[in-house]
């Protein structure tokens, strides 16, 4: 029937939405229509169509939400429709390759991808100077000098008319420092490592500068001096008769 719900196992359970799913576990809930709780222990999804996989206390309550709670000791909440929510304290990796030569041997401890660790509030990307090959040296001038003849400028995604941002386009990017898949993304890593080398590079104009200053300021004090002992030469001699 439209209303028909299954709960496979478990304990406890109870799946009263209209086709909603309840795998198994401990006292697991699925209360919206076609909502999915695959186990795991006091999870509840309420929200028409969101699914709990397992873990805590997680608590779909909005429709099409997903939420996953690896601790029990708080509830976890959607907190919109067709919202991603993740509780991982002990963090979150996203392999995004096997990271071997034999692909039919993949490395399981691969950290290529990117990672959040517990209690971070950033990616972390692989930068592990084991993991690189063919180094070459940049000019770091000549990067600074690119940086500061690229167009930046404010904008709004089409998507997404209510946030300004600032940046520059993919396209100038990609033909200045020709780094990237492609011409239409930028990566987080390459846009760093651009601004570190022009840091670099504005360093180096800086210290080229100011020993410039260096040597016109002691240059000066020379002349000065030189000025300084023909007026006390010129103040020794004996008024002219």
């Amino acid at each position: 029937s439209l209303s028909c719900a299954v709960v496979a196992g478990g304990y406890d359970n109870t799946a009263s939405g209209s086709k909603a799913t309840v795998s198994g576990g401990y006292t697991n809930a699925a209360s919206g229509s076609f909502s999915t709780v695959g186990g795991g222990m006091l999870n509840t999804a309420s929200g028409d169509g969101s699914t709990i996989p397992g873990g805590f206390k997680g608590m779909a309550t909005n429709n099409g939400s997903f939420v996953w709670s690896g601790d029990g000791s708080v509830e976890t909440m959607s907190y919109t429709n067709g919202s991603f929510t993740v509780r991982a304290p002990g963090g979150v990796r996203f392999i995004t390759s096997v990271a071997t030569d034999d692909i039919t041997a993949p490395n399981e401890n691969s950290t290529n991808g990117v990672i959040l660790l517990p209690n971070a509030t950033a990616w972390a990307t692989l930068s592990d100077s084991n993991s690189k090959t063919d180094f070459e040296p940049v000019k770091a001038r000549e990067i600074l000098s690119k940086v500061a003849a690229m167009p930046v400028t404010s904008w709004h995604y089409k998507h997404d008319l209510h946030r300004r941002y600032i940046g520059p386009m993919a396209q100038d990017f990609h033909a200045a420092f020709g780094l990237g898949s492609d011409n239409k993304t930028i990566s987080t890593l390459d846009s760093d490592g651009v601004m570190y080398a022009a840091i670099q590079g504005l360093v180096e104009e800086l210290n080229e500068r100011d020993k410039a200053m260096a040597e016109r300021d002691a240059k000066i004090e020379r002349l000065e001096a030189k000025l300084q002992a023909v007026q006390d030469r010129l103040n020794s001699l004996p008024p002219a008769p």
